[in-house]
């Protein structure tokens, strides 16, 4: 499914990139919360369908394993994004603090593993990356 590999790469930039740029030099595009929580979401379904789907093995490749550091890192930096969009904008929530510690609190290198797998992704697209 070439939709869902460029889908997969494209989101895996897009929240790297959110995640990496410091709070105070991020772009307008950056800032805006529907963007961020669009990006979020959508990585984090994207990611999820990867786990499942391998792109390029015409339906011979192992399913779960097939692009699993794409998919790993599309699943962290979406629920790293959302968690953050929820912390921000929802006064009275919280969430468990091993979640924030590692998903909020390292979120730069969460957002450095997105930017590396989907480098990876792009430059090696058929295979399968464990």
């Amino acid at each position: 499914m070439a939709q869902m590999y460029v889908l997969s790469i494209l989101m895996n930039l897009m929240v790297g990139m959110i995640l990496v740029t410091p709070a105070s030099d991020k772009q307008k595009f950056f800032t805006n919360e529907v963007t961020r929580l669009i990006c979020g979401a959508v990585c984090f379904l994207t990611a999820l369908i990867k786990l499942f789907f391998t792109y390029g093995s015409k339906g011979a490749g192992i399913p779960v394993l097939g692009d699993l550091i794409p998919a790993v890192a599309g699943i962290a930096g979406g629920a790293s994004v959302l968690i953050e969009y929820y912390l921000e904008n929802h006064s009275a929530g919280s969430v468990p603090e091993i979640v924030e510690t590692i998903l909020v609190k390292n979120k730069l290198y969460i957002g450095i593993l997105c930017l590396g797998a989907a480098v990876l992704h792009f430059i090696m697209p058929g295979v399968i990356i464990f």
